[in-house]
């Protein structure tokens, strides 16, 4: 996020409801520094939360295959029987 590009913009004033522990986070946060204020403990929080999202690119689930040999003795014909007593 390009916070240069936040100057020209306006705020948004919303109402939010804190879950408990994110609500404690927050209180604990306040309560360690006096100068801070809740909404920029909200805001920071947020921040991170999406760069943390944004930053994590799931990898493509591959499946490598690769050839195999029935088991000496064994035939198609056998494994079709064992399938269906299972």
């Amino acid at each position: 996020m390009n916070t240069k590009t936040l100057v020209n913009r306006k705020t948004r004033r919303t109402t939010l409801t804190l879950e408990a522990d994110v609500a404690d986070y927050v209180e604990q946060k306040l309560a360690s520094d006096k100068r801070l204020k809740e909404k920029n403990v909200i805001n920071d929080l947020l921040r991170k939360g999406i760069k943390v999202n944004e930053s994590k690119k799931a990898k493509p689930f591959v499946i490598k295959p690769f050839t195999t040999k029935l088991a000496p003795g064994m035939t198609v014909r056998k494994l079709e029987e064992l399938m269906r007593e299972i």
